[in-house]
């Protein structure tokens, strides 16, 4: 466990540092500083001046206001503007010492500048105040003249004061957004913090979990952290039309979803203001631009989220012991709003330009082309990641997902290098190029030896063009340590051409390159509770089975640990056979229920298979049920019903209880719990609707005794 979270956090440190570094050569950027109320009064002057003194900075834009600094009367005349609005000598004079940020300009330099101010200035008389954004047509006292740099001008009190609210608003608008992009990054990283802290507290400290036993305790897990939002329903999907179908978080989920999605709202309406008597934008134009910059800008840095979140070798997975499914659901809400802010973004601007009548201009300026890239390809992303869509070819929405978010990035990137908020997507860049690189160091470490395939299955397969796709499965290790078993349940992908391509050779085997990218994911953590039961479904048992030898290897005496398994029929026992004859060496006690125990001659045909070379490999006679049954003739075996098959492999297997029906979910837990001396984890894999059922069942029973009951979900979903 160490060795893999080292092996993920080395390049992850590696990666934090650049892009420490990163945000140093960020410090260059302006426009993704927060500014002040000093900077709102600096650029409120600043333009007010601008439009007399039009050789100077950068009217409307907050340009650069040095000549003011160097300029003795355009000095002057702007700390007369700081004057008028009310500030104090002393206040006017720290501002624009601050901001000028020029050495040689001394503090009493600046009080005698504006004591010149007040001996000769010039006041500027103004006979309509909608004429600002064209002073050039303004009504001037007779003796002034346009861009006289020789005149010290004053505006008087009221153009100080609605430039100043023009600027807070607008300046304002963008710290704050700012801030609440930053806020919802401190949103994530508290609630990873907490449940890292939960975590690790849980394994480091086992006996923690009785102090968080009682009534508060439980309801809360009774009725927020384990049920399911809807129904039973958390790993199987909730029906909407078919097209919306959707997995359903679990209420704790869900919660934390509504939470950051109430975050943003509010976020996005709060101090979201005009002035009035703008006299460079009217009221919509001013909104518009407003909540342009307010959308736009959570959007682009709540990237790093989905970054974060969307990748396998994410550190946080080790910390917080969240499963990567829960980081890819977390990943996909955080995905829906970040494009929803995009799109409000995108009609903003449009709307802006559109009353400012350079929409036909601006369009073909590459920052928007790009821009209306990123916005198109996240629109993409979102429809394109429907479940059904998902489910029904997934390497092909993995291939289109990667290209949309290239395009999502390359798009941003360029649309925001203008304004200077290019480390963000620097960023995002670095850390999906971090996850890739990990990955590689993962398969690289494990080598890519040949693997015989025969009903076993491995993550990569050198399988023709499909070398490229991975697909994650539970394992469990051979007695030796030199062995890992995966087994797959052959579906409509990779696994069903494998599976067609095997069944076409005589020995339904071959060998062929793979590599293993992992280990991934954590055991339970339930090596104090008194009793643990495991519950498995069909293909849920390697991980199942991993767990529970792990666990009863360091097992104390007086534990229980009980392994349920659930299958359709015996063909399932052909793949674990020597996994289940080595439970007879452990304490665990095993039921394994087949739901359907119809005989067919297949499975015939593996019970010899495996029952001989049980029988040569461990250089035993097995019973002489077993070994009629399984190396007696074929007109033989055809010949024997159904019950005395189950008798033979209960023979075979007088370790294990075999019940032949469909269990009874709710009669295992009560059982168990009743069984159970101080408290109770539930482990399970397998089928959504029994995991689901498994988790309803613990749910309702929380609360019912005084034992301490745990549920831990070893199941992924995603597709």
């Amino acid at each position: 466990m160490l060795r893999q979270a080292l092996l993920t956090a080395v390049p992850l440190f590696l990666a934090t540092v650049f892009l420490f570094f990163v945000g140093l050569w960020a410090d260059n950027y302006s426009s993704i500083t927060y500014k002040g109320v000093d900077q709102y009064r600096y650029n409120a002057c600043g333009n007010l001046l601008t439009t007399y003194y039009t050789g100077c900075g950068g009217h409307g834009h907050g340009g650069s206001f040095g000549c003011y600094c160097t300029n003795p009367v355009l000095l002057s005349s702007f700390l007369g503007c700081f004057d008028r609005y009310g500030l104090s000598a002393d206040e006017a004079v720290d501002l624009v010492h601050k901001e000028c940020n020029d050495p040689e300009l001394t503090k009493g330099m600046l009080h005698r500048s504006l004591d010149t101010f007040h001996e000769k200035s010039v006041f500027v008389n103004v006979t309509g105040r909608t004429d600002m954004g064209h002073l050039t047509h303004a009504q001037m006292s007779d003796h002034t003249a346009m861009g006289n740099e020789s005149i010290i001008v004053d505006f008087g009190t009221y153009f100080p004061d609605l430039f100043v609210r023009i600027y807070t608003a607008k300046m304002g608008n963008h710290d704050k957004s700012l801030l609440y992009s930053i806020g919802g990054i401190a949103f994530w990283m508290g609630l990873c913090i907490i449940a890292t802290i939960a975590n690790w507290t849980a394994r480091l400290v086992p006996s923690s979990r009785n102090l968080f036993d009682g009534t508060y305790s439980r309801a809360w897990r009774k009725y927020v952290t384990l049920p399911a939002l809807i129904d039973r329903k958390r790993n199987q999907e909730q029906k909407c039309w078919t097209v919306f179908d959707g997995l359903v978080p679990t209420r704790f989920e869900s919660l934390v979803n509504l939470s950051f999605l109430a975050y943003t709202f509010i976020t996005q309406i709060v101090h979201v203001y005009y002035v009035d008597d703008n006299p460079f934008w009217d009221g919509n134009r001013a909104l518009a631009f407003y909540v342009g910059d307010r959308t736009g800008i959570p959007s682009l840095i709540w990237t790093l989220l989905l970054i974060i979140f969307g990748g396998r070798s994410n550190i946080l997975q080790w910390l917080t012991g969240w499963k990567f499914s829960t980081f890819v659901m977390y990943h996909r809400w955080i995905a829906r709003i970040v494009v929803l802010l995009a799109v409000a973004h995108s009609i903003a601007f449009t709307y802006n330009e559109h009353r400012r009548g350079t929409y036909y201009n601006s369009i073909k300026m590459d920052f928007l082309i790009f821009g209306s890239m990123a916005t198109i390809a996240g629109c993409l992303m979102c429809f394109q990641g429907l479940l059904w869509l998902r489910r029904k070819s997934y390497e092909v929405f993995l291939i289109i997902h990667i290209i949309l978010a290239a395009f999502w990035i390359m798009g941003c990137w360029v649309h925001v290098e203008w304004f200077g908020y290019t480390p963000f997507m620097i960023g995002a860049a670095c850390l999906w190029i971090a996850d890739r690189v990990i990955r590689f160091l993962r398969m690289g470490y494990f080598g890519c030896p040949k693997a015989t395939v025969s009903g076993h299955c491995w993550v990569y397969f050198g399988f023709g063009l499909a070398f490229w796709q991975n697909h994650p499965f539970c394992y469990f290790e051979s007695p030796d340590g030199e062995t890992m078993t995966f087994i797959c349940k052959v579906k409509g992908g990779l696994t069903k051409k494998i599976g067609d391509h095997l069944q076409k050779l005589p020995e339904k085997s071959c060998q062929m390159r793979v590599a293993i990218e992992g280990c991934y994911g954590e055991i339970s953590p339930v090596s104090r509770h008194s009793s643990i039961v495991y519950l498995a479904g069909g293909h849920g048992f390697p991980g199942v089975f991993s767990e529970a030898s792990h666990e009863v290897a360091r097992s104390p005496e007086k534990q229980s640990i009980k392994l349920h398994w659930i299958i359709k029929d015996l063909k399932a026992l052909s793949v674990v056979w020597k996994e289940l004859q080595i439970l007879a060496t452990t304490k665990i006690e095993t039921t394994i229920y087949v739901t359907r125990p119809e005989s067919t001659r297949a499975e015939l045909a593996f019970l010899k298979q495996e029952s001989c070379e049980s029988s040569i490999d461990e250089k035993e006679e097995t019973s002489a049920h077993v070994t009629a049954l399984s190396c007696s003739s074929s007109s033989e075996k055809e010949s024997i019903e159904v019950d005395m098959i189950m008798q033979k492999v209960k023979d075979f297997f007088p370790h294990i209880t075999f019940v032949l029906k469909r269990p009874l979910i709710d009669d295992i837990i009560s059982n168990e719990i009743e069984e159970s001396t101080e408290s109770a984890a539930f482990v399970t894999c397998g089928h959504p609707a029994m995991v689901d059922d498994v988790r309803a069942g613990v749910v309702s029973r929380i609360d019912t005794t005084e034992k301490r009951i745990d549920f831990f979900e070893q199941l992924q979903v995603w597709t």
